[in-house]
């Protein structure tokens, strides 16, 4: 059970670094006035293989994470 807790530890530990690493990348795009004019895609794989779900047809093996910012484009859309 302790290995089960420490995995999942280690993977919400992961996505939080991300989080700040694009944060920082947003930020110096920013600073240097580059923001307005910049195309920022996001994407990944499944990530961890945690509990299976990745191996599956259900919704947690089929979808993999997309964001992407487009200057002046619309926003908050799924």
């Amino acid at each position: 059970m302790e290995s089960s807790r420490l995995r999942m530890a280690g993977y919400y530990n992961s996505l939080a670094r991300l989080d700040d690493s694009v944060g920082q990348i947003l930020e110096v795009l920013r600073e240097s006035g580059r923001a307005d004019n910049t195309l920022v895609i996001f994407l990944s794989d499944h990530g961890a293989h945690i509990g299976g779900s990745k191996l599956t047809n259900y919704e947690a093996g089929l979808k993999v994470p997309f964001i992407l910012h487009a200057p002046g484009g619309p926003g908050g859309e799924v």
